[in-house]
């Protein structure tokens, strides 16, 4: 039997763009599953809650990373930034 990794759970979020709570969701059983999650698998989170316009789901997908010891990239500032952009938060 095959367990679920990073990049079955990253693919998982990419393939349902725009969910975002089935992104949250899979974030959270990759966590309770024993895997952490990598940036690729937080940048797919941002990307869909930025698909789904919920800006402060991205805001605080891109706060939480650091907490994960993972440090965001241009990838996750960008999907950040274009959240707030589609929220028209600023």
């Amino acid at each position: 039997r095959l367990s679920p990794d990073n990049v079955t759970y990253g693919a998982a979020v990419s393939a349902q763009a725009g969910r975002w709570t089935w992104a949250l969701e899979l974030l959270d059983r990759a966590k309770q599953g024993g895997v952490k999650p990598d940036l690729t698998t937080y940048n797919a989170v941002i990307s869909a809650c930025e698909k789904g316009q919920r800006w402060q789901w991205a805001l605080a997908m891109l706060e939480a990373a650091p907490r994960q010891r993972l440090l965001a990239d241009v990838v996750s500032f960008s999907a950040a930034i274009s959240a707030c952009h589609k929220g028209a938060c600023w």
